[in-house]
């Protein structure tokens, strides 16, 4: 290798350590601040842990303009197993994050932040054949066109999330809009947020939606916090107040 044995000869870049990391290895992101080429715009198309330090912020800062990070299998994937790729303990600044065919991703103990307003339809957008998962992550202060979690005929699970103080102009926080989509969310908090023309909290059309000890508080949108359209799923245990 020619780095990332050891932290006196870590990488310059997160592209360099993913091209040199095995399948289903670990990289670890040392704390600070990392921006530009190689560290943003990138293709994930392994199977890798991509994991925060333990004791310091390990932060990535994007351009907003472009994807942060892309998870989007090559041709190469199709006949083999799928890449499992895990980012954990993360801090991502007005990065937005693309989910794409034969993969599966989760997110444990990352916080997106900072997106601002009429540069992306989405945080993240999700169109993948296996489950995306979030995991006592945070979603704070993004400003979108569409939806800060976007998901199309895909299946998404949610636990210990936060989702406070975005604003999705046109859709949702958490919208699907497509047939045939599975969304699970337990145990989240989905508060303050705004959508002008969409919803508060969570808009389905045609999912499995299921939403369990969970809270929906002070989202203001045109048709309210949840709006579920010919969908199947239960609510249970949640709490829904103060929207409007």
């Amino acid at each position: 290798w020619d780095c990332g044995q050891n932290e006196t000869n870590a990488c310059n870049n997160l592209q360099n350590a993913i091209e040199l990391c095995q399948e289903g290895g670990t990289i670890i992101v040392l704390g600070g601040t990392f921006t530009g080429y190689g560290n943003v715009h990138l293709n994930v198309s392994k199977s890798v842990t991509i994991k925060g330090d333990d004791d310091k912020v390990s932060i990535f800062q994007c351009d907003a303009e472009r994807y942060g990070f892309g998870f989007n299998p090559s041709e190469k994937f199709v006949n083999r197993t799928f890449p499992v790729v895990t980012l954990a303990n993360l801090l991502l600044d007005s990065c937005s994050i693309s989910i794409y065919g034969n993969v599966s991703v989760t997110f444990s103990e990352v916080s997106f932040s900072k997106l601002p307003s009429e540069l992306q339809a989405n945080v993240v957008w999700i169109n993948a054949d296996h489950t995306t998962t979030f995991n006592d992550c945070v979603f704070s202060g993004n400003f979108v066109l569409d939806s800060v979690i976007k998901i199309v005929s895909s299946s998404v699970v949610m636990t210990s999330t936060l989702i406070f103080n975005n604003s999705a102009k046109f859709e949702a926080p958490i919208s699907s809009t497509d047939y045939g989509a599975s969304i699970t969310i337990t145990s989240s908090n989905i508060t303050n947020n705004q959508s002008p023309y969409g919803v508060g909290g969570v808009s389905a059309t045609s999912a499995d939606v299921t939403i369990s000890h969970s809270t929906f508080s002070h989202n203001n949108g045109t048709f309210g916090a949840i709006y579920l359209n010919n969908c199947t799923g239960t609510i249970t245990n949640a709490s829904i107040s103060n929207n409007t």
